[in-house]
């Protein structure tokens, strides 16, 4: 089929169904695709294992890769008779393991440079549900948005064009880091596992200068919070004004917690940034308001500000999720359009 396809529509990209994640001998070996469908349905605990290196070990010639399923669970695999009792749709716990993955895919996007969360919708009512974790749930009238739902809603909306690479000493914190080139702004993400606050020393190698205040959003709760169709806010980012901000400052993550930063850099140089460099840590200057108390040693994240790559994953350009359109209401013969707009969940506009 390989040879036929590329002969007759040779502007078509052909996706294996088998991806590297599998062994090789269940992959393709005669021919090579241009994308292959990789899955990943994993515990938090194994996203964070996998976070560090994953996609930085795959051979850049290797095809593109496409994650057409993944998502993170807390314990209990989705195949296990035992999630039945579980609730649908994933806790903080999940959302923690699904930024880290998150972090990694886009910090590799010049190679994977599609993916899907899945699934995507839950009917909540009882025998509704085929599987667990879902990413949002619903009932005939309402519908509501996972942790997971929000950790994803915030890399979609705080994204550059180009992928930097930063440096981070100490323990291993999943993060990614972008920047726009017109606007100069940059995207920190970044991820806290710990049930402790981290302190974190960012310095921003390369950079003239930077505006004193920008932005914080921070989703942080309990692992086992929630949100549900009674109470569908539970677990929400809140966005934060922070002042202080220079190319060398501390920042302190909430425990459990997924934090994007938007700062604004300012002259950007055009010319390779010198080589980072760890600092002894200086005097912090805080940057969250009220910042969780810790006497922890801040780790450093080194960012240089030159982009070593523009950034080409599937959360690029527009696209919208959550609105259905019927062609006849539910009751009687009427040609009346009825729309249901599930207005919480546009949120996976990107700009």
């Amino acid at each position: 089929f390989h040879d036929a396809i590329k002969a007759k529509y040779p502007h078509l990209k052909l996706i294996s169904s088998v991806g590297f994640e599998q062994p090789k001998e269940k992959r393709v070996q005669s021919r090579q695709p241009d994308v292959v469908d990789e899955h990943y349905y994993r515990s938090t605990a194994e996203f964070l294992r996998m976070e560090p290196n994953h996609y930085e070990r795959y051979l850049r010639k290797a095809p593109e890769i496409f994650v057409g399923e993944w998502a993170a669970h807390e314990e209990i695999a989705p195949w296990d008779a035992k999630s039945r009792a579980l609730p649908p749709t994933p806790s903080m716990k999940a959302a923690i393991g699904d930024a880290a993955f998150m972090a990694s895919m886009e910090r590799n996007s010049d190679l994977v440079t599609m993916q899907c969360y899945a699934p995507l919708f839950v009917n909540v009512n009882p025998g509704g549900r085929q599987w667990r974790p879902n990413l949002i749930g619903y009932d005939a009238l309402r519908a509501y948005g996972s942790p997971s739902y929000y950790a994803i809603q915030m890399f979609s909306r705080n994204m550059g064009d180009t992928i930097m690479r930063p440096v981070l000493s100490g323990a291993q914190l999943p993060v990614s880091v972008t920047k726009s080139e017109k606007t100069g702004v940059l995207f920190i993400k970044l991820v806290n596992p710990q049930s402790e606050p981290q302190p974190l020393r960012i310095q921003l190698k390369g950079v003239r200068s930077v505006a004193a205040s920008g932005t914080a959003t921070i989703l942080a709760a309990a692992p086992i919070a929630e949100n549900s169709i009674n109470a569908p806010t539970t677990v929400v980012p809140v966005t934060h004004k922070i002042t202080g901000v220079r190319p060398d400052f501390l920042q302190v993550l909430p425990p459990y917690s997924v934090t994007v930063l938007q700062l604004q850099a300012a002259s950007l140089p055009t010319v390779a940034a010198p080589p980072l460099a760890v600092n002894a840590v200086q005097a912090p200057n805080n940057m969250t308001p009220n910042p969780p108390t810790t006497d922890a040693a801040p780790q450093v994240l080194a960012v240089p500000t030159n982009g070593v790559m523009p950034l080409k994953n599937a959360f690029k350009g527009k696209f919208l999720i959550g609105t259905a359109l019927s062609s006849s209401v539910l009751q009687g013969n009427s040609e009346e359009k009825a729309a249901l707009s599930l207005k919480h969940f546009d949120a996976f506009t990107a700009e």
